[in-house]
């Protein structure tokens, strides 16, 4: 028996866009995936508590990003991975991040 495994990425904040979400789930239980699930990023300012997308600097303290302030959750080969305390570049290893540098969307 053959499996698959579908993620789904969404760029930016899902809660900007329910219907997009709603959309996508559609689609792929209508399409008769055998398992799926949508993937976000999630970020969170360690000095504030602030989770959302953090782009350079946290939205609400305006902490800036030195790579050990902001928590970034991000999905690579299958698995959320993210460190307090650790920029991605120091958490992942090599594998991960030339998965991240190959990746496309699409």
């Amino acid at each position: 028996m053959l499996g698959h495994i579908f993620y789904y990425k969404i760029n930016g904040d899902p809660s900007k866009n329910i219907e997009a979400v709603e959309t996508a789930i559609k689609a792929m239980y209508d399409g008769d995936l055998g398992y799926y699930t949508i993937t976000f990023d999630s970020d969170r300012c360690m000095k504030c508590g602030y989770q959302g997308i953090i782009d350079n600097e946290c939205p609400k303290c305006k902490e800036k990003d030195d790579g050990h302030n902001i928590l970034r959750i991000r999905r690579i080969t299958g698995y959320l991975v993210g460190r307090p305390n650790q920029s991605i570049s120091e958490s992942w290893n090599d594998g991960k991040m030339n998965e991240l540098k190959r990746r496309k969307n699409i």
